[in-house]
């Protein structure tokens, strides 16, 4: 995980569509699945937030963003669930979620708590695969190809979460904004 939030590529992806967001100066972010904080860093860094906050389910990923990024008062971390956040009514101004509905099922439920918590006038962002069309392939009957498949089929929950996702936004009442597509090729060797 920590290799892919520092790859050149993955940071460009982050980037685009991070930069152009609008927030007001004193702007409070949450990212939803936090993983080890890196790309919540970049909620403050990119998305230019006053303060950010990563809820994640893992403790060890916590300790890990924790033990990173402590040094940080503009970032805190926990432990905790993206379908019940917990937080009070229009907390935040930008809610996150980077690759995060393909994992859970019942997606729907993690954009609803984000409706809930986000302010009025608020922005969501979500970034995540169309699994479905993922792969290493380079030739007829690659044996590669079948690894990664295995390895999408055992850790992605929703192949389509992209492709369903502009009916779930619009059906929890939310308006569809900016919807780009980034085309991702690892540059080089994993690490």
């Amino acid at each position: 995980m920590e290799a892919r939030c520092l790859e050149p590529g993955q940071i460009a992806i982050r980037r685009a569509y991070l930069s152009n967001l609008s927030l007001p100066s004193d702007a409070h972010a949450l990212e939803l699945g936090s993983g080890t904080g890196h790309v919540t860093k970049d909620l403050l860094n990119l998305a230019g937030a006053k303060t950010a906050h990563g809820l994640e389910p893992s403790p060890v990923m916590v300790a890990r963003a924790k033990k990173s990024f402590g040094d940080d008062a503009r970032l805190t971390f926990e432990i905790g669930d993206a379908k019940s956040t917990g937080f009070e009514d229009a907390s935040f101004d930008l809610v996150r979620m980077h690759t995060l509905l393909c994992h859970v099922p019942g997606p729907e439920d993690i954009v609803r708590e984000a409706f809930r918590i986000l302010k009025t006038g608020g922005v969501l962002a979500i970034c995540d695969g169309d699994y479905n069309t993922a792969t290493a392939q380079i030739a007829d009957f690659d044996p590669l190809h079948q690894l990664v498949r295995l390895m999408i089929n055992q850790n992605v929950t929703n192949l389509w979460i992209m492709r369903q996702i502009p009916g779930i936004l619009l059906e929890t009442g939310f308006e569809l904004g900016a919807c780009t597509g980034h085309g991702y090729v690892a540059a080089k060797e994993a690490t």
